[in-house]
């Protein structure tokens, strides 16, 4: 990821704060089992926890994820999943 930095107001911030993120789920998805219940760990490390009441049942192995932010907040999308649900990163 690049290293370019924006000077906005006099605050410095990194331009990375907007990308997306890309990546694939390290091993099984078994649908979103609602708020904070869902733990979805990603192949590059990152672990995030769902944060929006919703329940959906699908079962995949290793589906392509993408991260991204929508009106401050960052929303999960899932291969095969309806909806992309909103979540919090935890690490």
């Amino acid at each position: 990821m690049s290293k370019k930095l924006l000077l906005i107001t006099g605050i410095l911030l990194s331009t990375s704060l907007w990308a997306d993120i890309n990546s694939y789920i390290n091993g099984e998805f078994n649908g979103w089992q609602g708020y904070e219940k869902t733990v979805v760990e990603l192949q590059n490390g990152q672990v995030w926890v769902q944060n929006q009441a919703h329940i959906s049942s699908s079962i995949s192995i290793g589906s392509p994820v993408r991260i991204y932010i929508k009106n401050g907040m960052y929303y999960m999308q899932i291969r095969n999943e309806p909806m992309d649900v909103i979540v919090r990163r935890i690490k």
